[in-house]
């Protein structure tokens, strides 16, 4: 149903409420009046700043879904079940947790600029488009479930700010990870491009087979080229000033490519592996 509901004492959403750009205020924070959204319940907000207010509660309970749809909207600070981004653009005001699933369609932006924390899943784009930006260091980014970017996606940590993803990445998009503290555990494939400025020495860990494209993006001074049990598919190399170091032995399978005016130290390693072009 759409709505344009204001003074209520209490709403409870069991299916689908269609709040466009309408609002739905309580009447008062001190009365006990309460909004809650059940666990087969649906909240789509297509306004800029219309989420529900003014309840003395707001229940979103496990397993609701809350759908942001608009363009330009700001993001309610609060605890979500699953949270749904269908909109052109949203950016998140405050520190915010998704106790089950994120999602981001195909067309829609997600400006994190501030801390971010997701128990469930993570999918950007649903193969076509699709971005998760991460605009400030304010705040911790953790995504305790599979992260996934879909073909076409993007995940852009412009911040350059420490991220955490504890049980997987699967990217077939573009992942910029930026020169933050990337912890990187559990299962990774990565069938598109992923790129690090980071330089540390250890800006990846150093167990993964890199399917795609894996690009060590900074363009001066010196980055280190993770070595390990792991594998490269395409390898390039940015750096147009500086060095990039080996720290052992670099099994490339398909592409090495570097950039006019930057130097790889193999040091005393070896480059091994099915190179088809250097």
């Amino acid at each position: 149903a759409d709505a344009n509901t204001n003074s209520l004492f209490g709403l409870t959403v069991d299916g689908t409420l269609v709040l466009g750009t309408s609002t739905s205020n309580g009447n008062g924070t001190g009365n006990g009046s309460t909004f809650t959204v059940s666990s087969t319940g649906t909240l789509k907000v297509g306004g800029a700043t219309n989420f529900p207010s003014n309840y003395n509660t707001i229940s979103l309970a496990a397993g609701s879904t809350v759908e942001y749809n608009g363009t330009g909207q700001t993001v309610s600070t609060r605890t979500y079940s699953n949270l749904l981004f269908t909109g052109t653009s949203a950016t998140t005001a405050g520190s915010f947790t998704v106790g089950q699933n994120l999602s981001i369609a195909d067309g829609a932006t997600l400006n994190v600029a501030n801390g971010l924390t997701v128990t469930g899943t993570t999918t950007v784009g649903a193969g076509t488009s699709g971005i998760l930006n991460i605009t400030s260091a304010t705040g911790d980014k953790t995504f305790t479930g599979l992260l996934t970017v879909n073909a076409g996606g993007t995940w852009n940590n412009s911040s350059n700010d420490a991220v955490t993803i504890n049980s997987g990445l699967t990217n077939d998009g573009q992942f910029t990870a930026g020169s933050g503290t990337l912890t990187l555990a559990g299962t990774v494939t990565n069938t598109g491009t992923f790129s690090t400025t980071n330089t540390s020495a250890t800006p990846v860990p150093s167990t993964i087979n890199w399917g795609g494209t894996f690009v060590y993006a900074a363009t001066g001074g010196g980055q280190t080229i993770v070595d390990g049990v792991g594998s490269y598919n395409n390898l390039t190399l940015l750096n147009s000033s500086g060095t990039n170091t080996a720290v052992g032995n670099l099994t490339i399978n398909n592409s090495l490519t570097t950039t006019a005016g930057g130097t790889l130290n193999m040091v005393a390693h070896s480059l091994g592996g099915s190179l088809t072009t250097v």
